[in-house]
């Protein structure tokens, strides 16, 4: 019994000897640099391919799409052609339909089965200017104020499901399916944040569009009841929270997760992004901020560069100068004869 822990005794000790070794040979292979002063970092190489960003990994969102409006280029994303929920945002293609269907003076007065959808607040009989109930809609999310909406820009031989995926086949949306006008769940209805992005950017180039996703707040006054106001509130908090935000549209469902199509807008710069699948959902608001400021950081680094090379461009000669009329030879009369 003895010996066999003297044996154990020896082979501890033997192995401590080795390891004490090899941290020595080990410490003597690491610059001094790493003990004094940090050595001086080399420049480099300049690169076409972004490295990974580290300070993005710990997002919750599933996927996201982040691009440069003044150039197109891609800025950030992760799984940007996923097959996902849109949930509300599937609100900017109604929208951007009851626009472009040159109706917006038009009444509209909401049926029980439009008041009856899931998570809406317009009661039954209500009448809105149409203009007015894409103002419900878009702030408040209003699935009610969708149907209704769908319902009067329907044709019998044309359903408003049919007008959606039309639209969205003519914006080269390649791997969308729209069933709903509003975004309630639906195994049927997905899209990906690389076909969001393609229709927010369609979209915010609609004026009336764009004055609708900017606001805050707004007031929107009944046809009837008359008199009476419905008070809407943006349920995107980036508007008046987060610096240049200018729209777009949040959406929700257990499913989808959080959502959020947004744009924002500084000095010459502009950044559109789309995230999905945020969880908790109430994260799509901070995780946009921070990947916004990201986006901003390399849309200023990439303008910046295109000003430099623009300016080390050599100068276009110019054209050259028509002879003037005075110059040019006098033909010879003919004598007359």
């Amino acid at each position: 019994m003895k010996k066999i822990r003297f044996k154990h005794l020896l082979l501890y000790a033997f192995i401590t000897l080795s390891l004490t070794a090899f941290d020595s040979v080990a410490q003597e292979q690491i610059p001094d640099s790493a003990f004094g002063e940090p050595a001086k970092p080399q420049r480099a190489r300049r690169t076409d391919i972004q490295p990974p960003d580290s300070t993005l990994e710990d997002l919750s969102a599933q996927a996201w799409l982040m691009v440069d409006g003044r150039t197109g280029k891609t800025l950030s994303s992760k799984n940007a052609n996923k097959t996902l929920y849109p949930a509300s945002m599937t609100k900017m293609m109604t929208c951007i339909l009851a626009i472009e269907s040159g109706r917006l003076n038009d009444t509209i007065e909401i049926s029980r089965t439009a008041a009856a959808t899931s998570y809406g607040k317009v009661r039954a009989g209500e009448r809105f200017f149409l203009r007015d109930l894409l103002d419900v809609m878009m702030l408040d999310s209003d699935n009610g104020a969708a149907s209704a909406i769908a319902e009067f820009l329907s044709t019998p031989d044309n359903p408003f499901s049919n007008q959606m995926n039309a639209k969205a086949k003519e914006l080269g949306m390649k791997s969308t399916s729209f069933v709903n006008p509003h975004g309630l769940h639906d195994r049927y209805h997905y899209t990906t944040p690389a076909d969001i992005m393609i229709l927010a950017q369609y979209c915010m180039q609609n004026p009336i569009f764009q004055s609708i996703v900017c606001q805050a707040k707004k007031d929107v006054r009944l046809i009837s009841p008359a008199n009476r106001i419905r008070h809407c509130s943006n349920t995107n908090k980036l508007l008046g929270n987060y610096n240049g935000a200018v729209g777009c549209k949040t959406g929700y469902t257990r499913p989808a997760g959080g959502c959020l199509a947004s744009c924002a807008v500084r000095d010459n710069l502009q950044v559109f992004l789309v995230v999905m699948n945020c969880n908790p959902a109430r994260q799509r608001i901070p995780e946009s901020a921070q990947l916004l400021d990201r986006g901003f950081e390399l849309a200023s680094k990439s303008w910046a560069e295109d000003r430099r090379v623009q300016q080390a461009r050599p100068p276009v000669p110019p054209p050259p100068k028509k002879a003037h009329q005075s110059q040019k030879p006098v033909p010879e009369r003919r004598k007359r004869k």
